[in-house]
């Protein structure tokens, strides 16, 4: 698998992110990703923050600056708060789905993620 570092913020902790399946869904597409939670905390109060959109135009394009600028003022955004803990030293499979793109126009998507609490073990 590859996969992204992650810092809570606000929050506590390093998470990675990976991208496992993109399908269709409606008038989006379904995103499965893994979350790994490399910490031995379980972590609660997720939420993810999302921005997505098409893919990220060529920086060797001779209309790079223009391109980027429309590129960037059509990236859409969504917020998930997930219900379920993430368990500790393992990938905990998450279910989002983002409206308003179609699945071959889908490219980009960038993951920021906080967290309200995490809970150790009593020694």
């Amino acid at each position: 698998w590859s996969y992204q570092r992650v810092d809570a913020k606000p929050g506590i902790g390093s998470f990675a992110i990976s991208v496992q399946d993109v399908q269709p869904f409606g008038d989006g597409v379904r995103v499965k990703l893994n979350l790994g939670n490399p910490s031995t905390a379980v972590v609660s109060g997720v939420a993810l923050k999302l921005k997505y959109g098409p893919r990220e135009p060529a920086s060797s394009d001779p209309d790079f600056g223009q391109h980027y600028s429309t590129w960037l003022s059509s990236l859409q955004s969504k917020e998930e708060n997930l219900t379920a803990e993430l368990q500790p030293g393992a990938w905990n499979p998450v279910t989002v789905t983002l409206p308003k793109i179609d699945a071959k126009n889908f490219g980009y998507l960038e993951v920021s993620i906080s967290n309200r609490s995490i809970s150790l073990a009593r020694r």
